[in-house]
């Protein structure tokens, strides 16, 4: 019974990232981050909490939050802002951003 759980529990994650993602990557393109920030929900994570690719090194392009232009990153705070602004926990890169944004380093 357990077992049928877990993959039930699967199938719903690997579901909630298709729509999540189908919603979001048009943003995530504009912004200019590459695909591979996004290529599953575990690679977003990844990218949230470390600015880069940290967990999945073979995925790892060269690219960091800190590559962004100041406009770019303006617009990933406040995209972020408003998916995780209101949750308990905000994703480390959020948190980056705001200390960017208070310090005037982006918009």
């Amino acid at each position: 019974m357990s077992f049928r759980r877990g993959k039930e529990r699967g199938r719903e994650r690997r579901e909630a990232w298709a729509e999540w993602i189908a919603r979001y990557r048009p943003e995530l393109q504009a912004i200019g981050l590459p695909p591979e920030v996004s290529l599953s929900a575990a690679h977003w994570e990844d990218f949230l909490e470390n600015g880069y690719l940290e967990w999945h090194p073979q995925d790892f392009t060269g690219f960091t939050f800190d590559s962004l232009t100041p406009a770019a990153a303006g617009a990933l705070r406040r995209s972020l802002e408003r998916q995780y602004g209101g949750t308990d926990r905000s994703p480390s890169l959020l948190e980056w951003l705001r200390v960017r944004h208070r310090d005037g380093g982006i918009a």
